[in-house]
Protein backbone atom coordinates (compact mmCIF):
# COMPACT_ATOMS: atom_id res chain seq x y z
CA UNK A 1 0.00 0.00 0.00
CA UNK A 2 1.36 3.58 -1.04
CA UNK A 3 2.26 5.97 1.86
CA UNK A 4 -0.84 8.47 2.11
CA UNK A 5 1.84 11.14 0.91
CA UNK A 6 2.33 9.57 -2.19
CA UNK A 7 -0.86 8.71 -2.91
CA UNK A 8 -1.95 12.57 -2.96
CA UNK A 9 1.24 13.60 -4.92
CA UNK A 10 0.01 11.20 -7.39
CA UNK A 11 -3.36 12.25 -7.44
CA UNK A 12 -2.27 16.05 -7.91
CA UNK A 13 -0.05 14.81 -10.36
CA UNK A 14 -2.82 13.23 -12.43
CA UNK A 15 -5.21 16.07 -12.36
CA UNK A 16 -2.77 18.52 -13.32
CA UNK A 17 -1.40 16.55 -16.73
CA UNK A 18 -5.89 15.83 -16.80
CA UNK A 19 -6.10 20.02 -17.20
CA UNK A 20 -2.47 20.05 -19.28
CA UNK A 21 -4.06 17.84 -21.86
CA UNK A 22 -7.23 19.92 -22.47
CA UNK A 23 -7.31 22.27 -25.57
CA UNK A 24 -6.99 25.74 -24.77
CA UNK A 25 -9.98 28.23 -26.54
CA UNK A 26 -7.70 30.43 -28.55
CA UNK A 27 -8.79 33.78 -28.48
CA UNK A 28 -11.05 35.16 -31.72
CA UNK A 29 -11.36 38.02 -33.67
CA UNK A 30 -15.31 39.86 -33.23
CA UNK A 31 -18.56 38.75 -35.55
CA UNK A 32 -19.25 42.07 -37.19
CA UNK A 33 -22.53 42.13 -39.08
CA UNK A 34 -22.48 44.50 -41.97
CA UNK A 35 -25.71 45.74 -44.30
CA UNK A 36 -25.58 48.51 -47.26
CA UNK A 37 -27.95 50.15 -48.83
CA UNK A 38 -32.06 49.90 -48.66
CA UNK A 39 -33.63 47.37 -45.78
CA UNK A 40 -32.51 45.80 -42.69
CA UNK A 41 -29.65 44.47 -40.97
CA UNK A 42 -31.02 41.03 -39.46
CA UNK A 43 -29.22 40.30 -36.09
CA UNK A 44 -29.42 37.56 -34.06
CA UNK A 45 -29.53 36.92 -30.05
CA UNK A 46 -26.39 38.77 -28.40
CA UNK A 47 -24.53 42.09 -27.18
CA UNK A 48 -23.77 44.44 -30.16
CA UNK A 49 -22.09 47.42 -30.72
CA UNK A 50 -24.21 49.01 -33.46
CA UNK A 51 -23.21 52.03 -36.04
CA UNK A 52 -25.22 53.08 -38.98
CA UNK A 53 -23.41 55.86 -41.48
CA UNK A 54 -25.33 57.42 -44.72
CA UNK A 55 -26.97 60.63 -46.28
CA UNK A 56 -29.72 62.50 -45.66
CA UNK A 57 -30.64 65.58 -47.28
CA UNK A 58 -33.88 67.66 -47.78
CA UNK A 59 -35.69 70.97 -49.11
CA UNK A 60 -36.73 73.54 -46.93
CA UNK A 61 -37.82 71.04 -44.37
CA UNK A 62 -36.57 69.46 -41.38
CA UNK A 63 -35.89 65.49 -41.54
CA UNK A 64 -35.07 63.17 -38.56
CA UNK A 65 -33.45 59.52 -38.81
CA UNK A 66 -33.78 56.95 -36.48
CA UNK A 67 -31.76 53.77 -36.11
CA UNK A 68 -34.03 51.48 -35.08
CA UNK A 69 -34.51 48.20 -33.62
CA UNK A 70 -37.70 47.90 -36.39
CA UNK A 71 -38.65 44.00 -34.50
CA UNK A 72 -39.95 45.66 -31.49
CA UNK A 73 -40.72 49.62 -32.52
CA UNK A 74 -37.75 50.50 -30.68
CA UNK A 75 -35.48 53.70 -31.11
CA UNK A 76 -31.81 53.42 -30.64
CA UNK A 77 -30.12 56.59 -31.61
CA UNK A 78 -31.57 59.82 -33.74
CA UNK A 79 -30.58 62.84 -34.84
CA UNK A 80 -32.47 66.02 -36.92
CA UNK A 81 -31.50 68.90 -39.32
CA UNK A 82 -33.63 71.79 -40.36
CA UNK A 83 -32.48 71.86 -44.15
CA UNK A 84 -32.69 75.03 -46.12
CA UNK A 85 -33.10 75.32 -49.88
CA UNK A 86 -32.17 71.95 -51.76
CA UNK A 87 -28.81 72.53 -53.56
CA UNK A 88 -27.59 74.87 -50.60
CA UNK A 89 -24.94 74.40 -48.04
CA UNK A 90 -26.22 72.21 -45.47
CA UNK A 91 -28.68 71.04 -47.75
CA UNK A 92 -27.03 67.21 -47.84
CA UNK A 93 -25.33 65.58 -44.91
CA UNK A 94 -23.32 62.85 -43.70
CA UNK A 95 -24.95 61.16 -39.84
CA UNK A 96 -23.06 58.69 -38.22
CA UNK A 97 -25.31 56.88 -35.41
CA UNK A 98 -24.78 54.70 -32.57
CA UNK A 99 -26.25 52.56 -29.73
CA UNK A 100 -24.86 49.79 -27.90
CA UNK A 101 -27.89 46.91 -28.10
CA UNK A 102 -28.88 43.23 -26.83
CA UNK A 103 -31.03 40.87 -28.76
CA UNK A 104 -32.21 38.07 -26.90
CA UNK A 105 -34.10 37.24 -30.13
CA UNK A 106 -33.73 37.70 -33.93
CA UNK A 107 -34.68 41.34 -34.97
CA UNK A 108 -34.15 43.65 -38.01
CA UNK A 109 -32.15 46.80 -37.14
CA UNK A 110 -32.76 49.65 -39.87
CA UNK A 111 -32.59 53.63 -40.11
CA UNK A 112 -35.79 55.72 -40.88
CA UNK A 113 -35.18 58.73 -42.62
CA UNK A 114 -38.59 59.78 -44.02
CA UNK A 115 -37.61 58.57 -47.03
CA UNK A 116 -34.59 60.85 -47.67
CA UNK A 117 -31.98 59.20 -46.87
CA UNK A 118 -29.26 57.28 -49.15
CA UNK A 119 -26.27 55.06 -49.22
CA UNK A 120 -26.68 54.15 -45.67
CA UNK A 121 -24.65 51.51 -43.82
CA UNK A 122 -25.37 49.64 -41.04
CA UNK A 123 -22.54 47.46 -39.01
CA UNK A 124 -22.76 45.43 -35.91
CA UNK A 125 -19.83 44.24 -33.68
CA UNK A 126 -20.78 41.42 -31.62
CA UNK A 127 -19.25 42.31 -28.05
CA UNK A 128 -18.11 40.14 -24.82
CA UNK A 129 -19.86 40.75 -21.26
CA UNK A 130 -16.50 41.39 -19.86
CA UNK A 131 -13.06 41.32 -20.92
CA UNK A 132 -11.09 41.69 -24.28
CA UNK A 133 -14.24 42.52 -26.59
CA UNK A 134 -16.58 44.19 -23.97
CA UNK A 135 -18.00 48.13 -23.90
CA UNK A 136 -18.33 50.93 -21.39
CA UNK A 137 -20.74 53.56 -21.95
CA UNK A 138 -23.50 56.51 -21.23
CA UNK A 139 -25.82 58.00 -22.73
CA UNK A 140 -27.70 60.99 -22.61
CA UNK A 141 -30.68 61.68 -24.56
CA UNK A 142 -31.78 64.95 -22.84
CA UNK A 143 -28.07 66.61 -23.28
CA UNK A 144 -27.30 69.55 -21.53
CA UNK A 145 -26.69 73.26 -22.53
CA UNK A 146 -23.57 75.77 -22.01
CA UNK A 147 -21.52 78.61 -23.29
CA UNK A 148 -18.34 80.03 -23.25
CA UNK A 149 -15.32 79.50 -24.79
CA UNK A 150 -14.01 76.63 -22.76
CA UNK A 151 -14.91 73.29 -22.96
CA UNK A 152 -17.53 71.42 -21.80
CA UNK A 153 -17.28 67.77 -20.98
CA UNK A 154 -20.70 66.38 -22.10
CA UNK A 155 -20.10 62.64 -21.22
CA UNK A 156 -17.26 60.86 -19.40
CA UNK A 157 -16.28 57.51 -19.11
CA UNK A 158 -13.98 55.63 -16.05
CA UNK A 159 -12.11 53.28 -18.24
CA UNK A 160 -9.38 50.64 -16.45
CA UNK A 161 -6.13 49.84 -17.69
CA UNK A 162 -6.12 48.80 -21.10
CA UNK A 163 -6.26 49.42 -24.80
CA UNK A 164 -9.32 51.22 -26.06
CA UNK A 165 -11.32 51.99 -29.13
CA UNK A 166 -14.13 55.58 -27.97
CA UNK A 167 -16.22 56.88 -29.76
CA UNK A 168 -18.56 59.77 -29.31
CA UNK A 169 -21.53 61.46 -31.15
CA UNK A 170 -23.87 64.35 -30.32
CA UNK A 171 -26.84 66.47 -32.25
CA UNK A 172 -26.21 70.02 -31.58
CA UNK A 173 -27.88 72.72 -31.63
CA UNK A 174 -26.98 76.85 -32.33
CA UNK A 175 -29.78 78.50 -29.67
CA UNK A 176 -28.41 81.99 -30.30
CA UNK A 177 -31.08 84.18 -31.82
CA UNK A 178 -28.76 86.23 -33.76
CA UNK A 179 -25.41 84.91 -34.17
CA UNK A 180 -23.83 81.70 -36.43
CA UNK A 181 -21.39 78.99 -34.54
CA UNK A 182 -18.89 76.57 -35.24
CA UNK A 183 -19.08 74.07 -32.89
CA UNK A 184 -16.90 71.52 -32.20
CA UNK A 185 -16.91 68.74 -29.66
CA UNK A 186 -13.67 66.45 -29.36
CA UNK A 187 -11.75 63.65 -27.18
CA UNK A 188 -8.40 64.73 -26.52
CA UNK A 189 -5.44 62.99 -24.92
CA UNK A 190 -1.38 63.98 -25.47
CA UNK A 191 -0.84 61.88 -27.74
CA UNK A 192 -3.54 61.19 -29.62
CA UNK A 193 -7.05 63.41 -30.02
CA UNK A 194 -10.30 63.77 -32.79
CA UNK A 195 -12.55 66.57 -33.04
CA UNK A 196 -15.44 67.37 -35.45
CA UNK A 197 -17.01 70.50 -36.07
CA UNK A 198 -20.40 71.45 -37.62
CA UNK A 199 -21.22 75.15 -38.75
CA UNK A 200 -24.67 76.40 -37.53
CA UNK A 201 -26.61 79.33 -38.52
CA UNK A 202 -28.90 80.97 -35.19
CA UNK A 203 -32.13 79.95 -34.01
CA UNK A 204 -34.84 79.42 -35.50
CA UNK A 205 -33.24 79.76 -38.71
CA UNK A 206 -32.66 76.60 -41.18
CA UNK A 207 -29.30 74.67 -40.35
CA UNK A 208 -29.52 75.83 -36.65
CA UNK A 209 -29.04 71.92 -35.53
CA UNK A 210 -26.69 69.47 -36.68
CA UNK A 211 -24.62 66.18 -35.42
CA UNK A 212 -20.91 65.41 -34.46
CA UNK A 213 -18.89 62.33 -34.07
CA UNK A 214 -15.28 61.87 -32.97
CA UNK A 215 -12.97 58.60 -31.99
CA UNK A 216 -9.75 57.45 -30.94
CA UNK A 217 -7.27 54.73 -29.49
CA UNK A 218 -5.70 55.38 -26.92
CA UNK A 219 -3.94 52.93 -24.30
CA UNK A 220 -4.30 53.66 -20.25
CA UNK A 221 -1.29 52.31 -18.58
CA UNK A 222 -3.65 52.96 -15.19
CA UNK A 223 -7.16 53.18 -14.76
CA UNK A 224 -8.40 56.59 -15.60
CA UNK A 225 -11.38 58.49 -17.94
CA UNK A 226 -12.27 59.98 -21.49
CA UNK A 227 -13.79 62.82 -22.20
CA UNK A 228 -16.68 64.17 -24.82
CA UNK A 229 -16.19 67.58 -24.84
CA UNK A 230 -18.13 70.42 -26.77
CA UNK A 231 -17.48 73.73 -27.17
CA UNK A 232 -18.08 76.99 -29.67
CA UNK A 233 -14.87 79.18 -29.81
CA UNK A 234 -16.74 82.45 -30.01
CA UNK A 235 -18.78 81.15 -27.09
CA UNK A 236 -22.15 80.80 -28.95
CA UNK A 237 -24.86 79.21 -26.40
CA UNK A 238 -25.47 75.71 -27.44
CA UNK A 239 -27.31 72.81 -26.16
CA UNK A 240 -26.02 69.10 -27.19
CA UNK A 241 -28.78 66.01 -26.85
CA UNK A 242 -28.49 62.23 -27.64
CA UNK A 243 -25.24 62.02 -26.78
CA UNK A 244 -23.39 58.22 -27.25
CA UNK A 245 -20.05 58.04 -26.00
CA UNK A 246 -18.73 53.95 -26.39
CA UNK A 247 -15.52 52.58 -24.96
CA UNK A 248 -14.61 49.21 -26.23
CA UNK A 249 -12.19 47.28 -24.85
CA UNK A 250 -8.89 45.67 -27.53
CA UNK A 251 -6.42 43.29 -26.95
CA UNK A 252 -4.00 45.30 -29.19
CA UNK A 253 -3.69 48.69 -30.64
CA UNK A 254 -1.45 50.03 -33.68
CA UNK A 255 -1.42 53.67 -34.21
CA UNK A 256 0.38 55.63 -37.12
CA UNK A 257 -0.11 59.45 -37.11
CA UNK A 258 0.52 60.75 -40.52
CA UNK A 259 3.56 61.11 -41.25
CA UNK A 260 4.97 59.36 -38.22
CA UNK A 261 6.26 56.41 -36.72
CA UNK A 262 3.97 53.28 -35.98
CA UNK A 263 3.17 52.46 -32.18
CA UNK A 264 1.72 49.04 -31.32
CA UNK A 265 0.61 48.19 -27.50
CA UNK A 266 -1.01 43.97 -26.55
CA UNK A 267 0.44 41.07 -28.37
CA UNK A 268 0.39 40.42 -32.08
CA UNK A 269 -2.19 37.72 -31.52
CA UNK A 270 -4.48 39.27 -29.13
CA UNK A 271 -8.15 40.11 -29.94
CA UNK A 272 -9.77 42.61 -30.63
CA UNK A 273 -7.38 44.05 -32.75
CA UNK A 274 -7.94 47.79 -34.11
CA UNK A 275 -5.25 49.39 -36.52
CA UNK A 276 -5.82 53.38 -36.63
CA UNK A 277 -4.65 56.09 -39.00
CA UNK A 278 -5.16 59.45 -38.66
CA UNK A 279 -3.93 63.25 -40.08
CA UNK A 280 -5.20 65.65 -38.25
CA UNK A 281 -3.65 69.46 -39.30
CA UNK A 282 -5.50 70.92 -42.04
CA UNK A 283 -4.69 70.60 -45.71
CA UNK A 284 -6.22 71.47 -49.17
CA UNK A 285 -8.30 69.16 -51.27
CA UNK A 286 -7.52 68.40 -54.52
CA UNK A 287 -10.28 69.19 -57.69
CA UNK A 288 -8.91 65.75 -58.81
CA UNK A 289 -10.37 62.02 -57.06
CA UNK A 290 -7.17 61.93 -55.16
CA UNK A 291 -6.25 59.84 -51.67
CA UNK A 292 -6.88 61.82 -48.54
CA UNK A 293 -5.20 58.93 -46.01
CA UNK A 294 -4.39 55.50 -46.28
CA UNK A 295 -3.85 52.30 -44.45
CA UNK A 296 -1.99 49.38 -44.89
CA UNK A 297 -3.63 46.23 -43.80
CA UNK A 298 -2.61 42.84 -43.44
CA UNK A 299 -4.89 39.87 -44.98
CA UNK A 300 -8.48 39.20 -44.00
CA UNK A 301 -11.35 40.29 -42.82
CA UNK A 302 -11.76 43.46 -41.73
CA UNK A 303 -14.53 46.37 -40.30
CA UNK A 304 -13.60 49.64 -41.34
CA UNK A 305 -14.84 52.94 -40.01
CA UNK A 306 -13.17 56.32 -41.16
CA UNK A 307 -14.37 60.27 -40.94
CA UNK A 308 -13.41 63.59 -41.90
CA UNK A 309 -14.28 67.53 -41.35
CA UNK A 310 -14.54 69.58 -44.29
CA UNK A 311 -14.13 73.61 -44.57
CA UNK A 312 -15.64 74.68 -47.35
CA UNK A 313 -16.27 77.56 -49.36
CA UNK A 314 -19.16 79.18 -51.49
CA UNK A 315 -20.62 77.03 -54.06
CA UNK A 316 -18.83 73.86 -53.21
CA UNK A 317 -19.77 70.38 -54.06
CA UNK A 318 -17.13 67.69 -52.36
CA UNK A 319 -17.43 63.99 -53.14
CA UNK A 320 -15.67 61.30 -50.74
CA UNK A 321 -15.38 57.75 -50.76
CA UNK A 322 -14.10 54.73 -48.15
CA UNK A 323 -12.19 52.98 -50.97
CA UNK A 324 -11.56 49.43 -50.02
CA UNK A 325 -12.00 45.60 -51.63
CA UNK A 326 -15.68 46.00 -50.02
CA UNK A 327 -18.40 48.34 -52.04
CA UNK A 328 -18.80 50.83 -49.59
CA UNK A 329 -20.96 53.55 -50.64
CA UNK A 330 -19.56 57.61 -50.75
CA UNK A 331 -21.12 60.54 -49.52
CA UNK A 332 -21.42 63.91 -50.90
CA UNK A 333 -21.92 67.57 -49.42
CA UNK A 334 -22.55 71.19 -50.52
CA UNK A 335 -20.42 72.22 -47.80
CA UNK A 336 -22.33 73.50 -44.31
CA UNK A 337 -23.77 77.30 -43.57
CA UNK A 338 -21.76 79.95 -42.16
CA UNK A 339 -18.55 79.09 -41.24
CA UNK A 340 -18.62 75.79 -43.64
CA UNK A 341 -17.29 73.17 -41.48
CA UNK A 342 -19.02 69.50 -41.70
CA UNK A 343 -18.11 65.81 -40.55
CA UNK A 344 -17.94 63.01 -43.18
CA UNK A 345 -18.62 59.38 -41.79
CA UNK A 346 -18.29 56.40 -44.16
CA UNK A 347 -17.58 52.56 -42.86
CA UNK A 348 -17.34 48.99 -44.91
CA UNK A 349 -16.48 45.35 -44.15
CA UNK A 350 -14.89 43.16 -46.86
CA UNK A 351 -12.35 40.00 -46.76
CA UNK A 352 -9.69 40.14 -48.78
CA UNK A 353 -6.93 37.26 -48.89
CA UNK A 354 -3.92 39.46 -49.72
CA UNK A 355 -2.47 42.41 -48.28
CA UNK A 356 -4.33 45.53 -49.18
CA UNK A 357 -4.61 49.26 -48.60
CA UNK A 358 -8.27 51.21 -48.03
CA UNK A 359 -8.22 54.97 -48.46
CA UNK A 360 -10.18 58.19 -47.79
CA UNK A 361 -10.23 59.54 -51.40
CA UNK A 362 -12.45 62.85 -52.20
CA UNK A 363 -12.34 65.63 -55.22
CA UNK A 364 -13.98 69.35 -54.78
CA UNK A 365 -14.98 71.52 -57.37
CA UNK A 366 -12.78 74.52 -55.80
CA UNK A 367 -9.69 74.78 -54.54
CA UNK A 368 -10.86 76.58 -51.56
CA UNK A 369 -12.15 73.07 -49.68
CA UNK A 370 -10.01 72.10 -47.04
CA UNK A 371 -10.13 68.84 -44.87
CA UNK A 372 -8.66 68.04 -41.16
CA UNK A 373 -9.04 65.06 -38.28
CA UNK A 374 -9.10 62.89 -41.11
CA UNK A 375 -9.34 59.04 -39.45
CA UNK A 376 -9.43 55.61 -40.72
CA UNK A 377 -9.91 52.83 -37.93
CA UNK A 378 -9.65 49.07 -38.81
CA UNK A 379 -11.06 46.49 -36.78
CA UNK A 380 -10.08 42.65 -37.80
CA UNK A 381 -12.97 40.75 -37.62
CA UNK A 382 -14.15 37.18 -37.76
CA UNK A 383 -14.33 35.41 -40.99
CA UNK A 384 -17.98 35.94 -43.04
Amino acid sequence: MLPSRLTTALAVSAVLCLFAAQPVAAASSPIVAFHSGPGSLSLGNGLWWITATGMVSGDNQEVECALSDVTNSVVLDSTSWDFPASGQPGSDVSFFLTAIFTASTTVSIAVDCGGHDFNITISAVKRTSSGAGSTVQTANSAGSSFSGTSWHTVASLSLGKGKWWIVGKANVTDTSTSDTSNFSCRIHFSNDNDQTSQSLYYSPQATDEGEVAAQVGHVFGSAGSAKLQCRDPKGRPANVSNVKFIAYRLGRLTRTPYGGSTSSSGASSATPALITTYRNASFAMPNTFSSMLSLDLPNGTWFVSAKAVIHDADDTFISCSLVTPGTSPGVQSHGAPAGGLTGLYLQDEFTSADPTTVSVMCVSNTFTTSLAFVRISALRAAAV
